[in-house]
């Protein structure tokens, strides 16, 4: 086959965020399984109101996760530990995403802090076009690994031929996701300002080029 050069290019991007993702999660305890259902229902009802007294509307808000536990409560009697079920936790989790915008969030958890829901409040930092940034990533790999290469080539008194082969096999996915992360609960919302981190990825590509002579 000939001369061989084998480069592994680093693609790597740096970004502000530019989208919040809010998460409400909503604990419900209640003795009848109906009963926590339904109360569970009427919270998030709330916080829906909420969301669209704020211009966003009622399908913004999206259901992340979902479950219905046993609440069970241990007791010692007579030197035995004896469990009883007391009734049903239901805990739901919605999910808010929107532009980032500081007077807006610091608005909308102080609204919710308003209300009796008292969800517990995450906030996650990221950015909206997820595509663009890993197409700059591949750019960006392949344009490291072609001036290695073309470096290497031109110390050893030879010039790039035809590309060979392209090995791209990611060890891990980019999250796109801000280092900063925020949570505290609903009646705790005093909101400092916050300026999320710069989101930083990186990819590795590995490329094979032929060599000529010149």
């Amino acid at each position: 086959m000939g001369k061989l050069v084998t480069v592994k290019g680093i693609g790597h991007v740096s970004i502000a965020p530019d989208t919040v993702s809010v998460f409400l999660q909503v604990i419900t305890v209640h003795a009848d399984y109906a009963q926590a259902i339904q109360a569970a229902k009427e919270k998030i009802a709330q916080l829906e109101n909420v969301i669209t007294a704020q211009d966003f509307s009622g399908e913004s808000l999206k259901t992340h996760s979902f479950s219905v536990d046993v609440k069970e409560k241990s007791e010692l009697k007579e030197d035995v530990w004896q469990t009883e079920q007391i009734g049903y936790e239901v805990s739901q989790t919605v999910e808010l995403q929107f532009s980032l915008d500081q007077n807006r969030l610091e608005k909308l958890l102080a609204n919710i802090a308003e209300t009796k829901v008292q969800p517990v409040i995450s906030l996650q930092f990221t950015v909206k076009d997820r595509l663009v940034l890993q197409k700059q990533l591949l750019e960006n790999a392949t344009s490291d690994a072609r001036y290695q290469a073309q470096v290497l080539a031109q110390a050893s008194n030879v010039v790039l031929g035809e590309l060979v082969e392209i090995n791209h096999s990611p060890t891990n996915q980019q999250t796109f996701l801000s280092p900063v992360t925020f949570q505290t609960e609903s009646r705790q919302v005093a909101l400092p300002t916050i300026h999320p981190a710069m989101i930083e990825e990186t990819i590795e590509v590995n490329f094979c080029w032929k060599l000529k002579n010149k």
